[in-house]
């Protein structure tokens, strides 16, 4: 195709695109199109999100979970080697568990209580396993380089790590 009806195609395609928007009908996949009352529109009358409180915590907090059944919250503090334990309830910390160097990410196992934290740097490579009942760390185990995501299967226990500088996901089970 010649370049002066590639272009005149392109402008066309162009001038219905932005009539298709302009005019509020339906656009190219079947959705409503902005209108004046829309993006002037209050926003719906859902429920609200607002901060109701702030928990001091350990430095650099970094991953975060909740065992739904304890209703205990886990956060990472990077710079402090530590794991804060704090009650959802009265949003207060209730323990400070040591970890690996620079825990990273946080997951809970919520059949078992225990909480998996990533040890992100340098030669530690490892996942702290925690007694969210104890609140001790109860295994530490080798991993992947620099792992940092962690998630948990609760069905069948097994917990999945990535390692972000290999390339990689290790998988820790629970016996």
């Amino acid at each position: 195709m010649p370049i002066p009806v590639l272009t005149g195609v392109l402008a066309v395609i162009g001038a219905v695109v932005l009539a298709v928007f302009l005019s509020g009908c339906q656009g190219l996949f079947g959705g409503q199109g902005p209108t004046a009352s829309s993006r002037t529109a209050a926003p719906s009358t859902g429920p609200t999100h607002r901060v109701t409180a702030t928990v001091p915590i350990g430095k650099n907090p970094d991953g975060v979970a909740v065992d739904p059944g304890t209703h205990a919250v886990y956060v990472a503090n990077a710079f402090d080697n530590t794991v804060s334990v704090i009650d959802a309830s009265t949003r207060t910390v209730t323990a400070t568990v040591p970890a690996g160097k620079y825990p990273q990410g946080v997951a809970v196992d919520p059949g078992t209580h225990t909480v998996y934290v990533t040890n992100l740097v340098g030669a530690n490579n490892t996942v702290s396993v925690i007694d969210g009942s104890t609140r001790t760390v109860t295994a530490t185990v080798p991993v992947g380089r620099n792992p940092n995501g962690v998630a948990v299967d609760p069905g069948s226990h097994t917990v999945y790590v990535t390692n972000y500088q290999s390339n990689s996901v290790s998988v820790i089970e629970h016996r």
